[in-house]
C-alpha cells in the first residue's frame, strides 16, 4: 500500500471518529441542559419543547462543516414568548464568516428563532443589529458575549462561544455551558460578568475594514 493511500486512509477514518465524539458530546449537552430545565429558577421561567438539529456540509459535500442542536424555551405564563436555545458546532471557522478561529467552535445561543445551518438563522458572519454594549467591548477586543437590541419587553438575543476541543468531559460542560447558561437566562449583565471568568469563553473584536465582520482575538 502506497503512503498516500494509508493516509487517505488514515484521514477518512480520523473524520469518521470525530463525528462519533462530535454526537456523543450533543447527547450530553442535551442531557445536562435538560437537567437545568428541571431545576431552580430555570425551570420556574421556562417550558422547554423538542429538541431539533440540523447539519450542513462542506461546499463539495463530503463531510460537515457545522451542526446545531436547538430547542423551544416557552416563558412560562406567557406561552407566546418563545425563545430557542441551541448549541452549534462549527468545524470550519478559519475564514470571514467563521470569525478567522484556527481551530472549531461551540457556539451558544440565545435567539427569537432556532438555530439551522442550512438556512440562514446560524452563528456566523457577517452580522447586524449588535447592541451598543457588545459593540464598546468588541471595540476593545474584549466581548465574549453578542449581545443584539431589543424591544421593551423582549427577551434579550445573545450568542457566546467556546473551543469545541476544550469540552473533554462532564464537569465542562457543565462548567462552560450549563453554568453560564443558566446565569444568562437568570440576568444578561450577570451572566456576561461570568463569563469573564469561564477560561476557554472565546474573546472578539472587530475586523479591521470589514463591517459587520468580527474575529476570534484568544
Amino acid at each position: 500500500m502506497s503512503e498516500t493511500g494509508k493516509a487517505i486512509s488514515a484521514a477518512v477514518a480520523y473524520v469518521s471518529k470525530v463525528g462519533v465524539e462530535c454526537e456523543a458530546l450533543a447527547k450530553l449537552i442535551k442531557q445536562e441542559l435538560g437537567e437545568l430545565f428541571r431545576q431552580g429558577a430555570v425551570h420556574s421561567s421556562y417550558e422547554p419543547g423538542e429538541w431539533s438539529s440540523s447539519y450542513r456540509t462542506d461546499a463539495t459535500g463530503w463531510v460537515f462543516s457545522a451542526a446545531a442542536w436547538t430547542v423551544p424555551l416557552a416563558a412560562k405564563g406567557k406561552p407566546e414568548a418563545t425563545v430557542h436555545l441551541a448549541f452549534q458546532m462549527s468545524f470550519l471557522c478559519d475564514d470571514a464568516e467563521g470569525g478567522f478561529s484556527p481551530e472549531p467552535l461551540l457556539h451558544i445561543n440565545l435567539w427569537d428563532a432556532p438555530t439551522n445551518v442550512r438556512s440562514e438563522c446560524y452563528m456566523g458572519f457577517e452580522m447586524s443589529g449588535i447592541s451598543a454594549k457588545s459593540m464598546a467591548r468588541l471595540q476593545d477586543a474584549s466581548a465574549r458575549l453578542f449581545r443584539w437590541e431589543a424591544e421593551e419587553g423582549a427577551v434579550e438575543q445573545w450568542t457566546y462561544s467556546l473551543p469545541l476541543a476544550a469540552l473533554n468531559n462532564l464537569d465542562d460542560i457543565r462548567s462552560q455551558v450549563c453554568a453560564p447558561v443558566r446565569m444568562l437566562l437568570a440576568n444578561v449583565d450577570d451572566g456576561e460578568a461570568a463569563l469573564d471568568d469561564v477560561p476557554n469563553a472565546v474573546s472578539w473584536s472587530v475586523k479591521d475594514g470589514m463591517a459587520g465582520f468580527y474575529q476570534v482575538v484568544r
